[in-house]
């Protein structure tokens, strides 16, 4: 391929989510939904229509029950 038309791209993405921010009167929220999720990734994409990504999730949640996560994916636009 041509060096011209390669890329390679970094992120970080922070997202803070509570799927249990409010319950019903007589209900306890579960610490394990209160999560903060920091993502850091690379793309790389050696053709214009073709991707490799992988990025490291670093999960954790007020129970102390988060598990980080590697992920790798292949994409390609048709």
């Amino acid at each position: 391929p041509r060096a011209d038309l390669q890329h390679l791209i970094g992120g970080v993405r922070l997202e803070e989510l509570d799927t249990q921010a409010r319950v019903p009167d007589g209900y306890q929220s579960d610490p394990a939904n209160d999560q903060k999720i920091r993502t850091y990734g690379v793309a790389w994409k050696p053709l214009p229509q073709i991707v490799f990504k992988a990025d490291w999730q670093d999960v954790s949640n007020r129970a102390g029950t988060g598990v980080d996560q590697f992920n790798l994916l292949m994409g390609f636009v048709y």
